[in-house]
């Protein structure tokens, strides 16, 4: 599995819960604030398999070169 990112809150998922309560006000935007840091994170599954509580895993963190302005 590679680990992109962390997944951002937007105002999509916002929107959608917003259409369930219309009667609240600026919903999409109030889940920007209140979902930062709460969402989990945007992987890529490189090859199939399972993982399973337990399985030891081996994280490999990349740090991309810095780019000089």
């Amino acid at each position: 599995m590679d680990i992109n990112s962390e997944n951002l809150p937007c105002t999509q998922p916002g929107e959608i819960i917003q259409r369930h309560y219309p009667q609240q006000s600026k919903l999409a935007s109030k889940f920007v604030k209140s979902a930062l840091g709460l969402r989990g994170i945007v992987c890529v599954v490189e090859r199939p398999g399972k993982i399973a509580p337990g399985d030891e895993v081996e994280v490999i963190v990349y740090d991309p070169p810095k780019v000089r302005k």
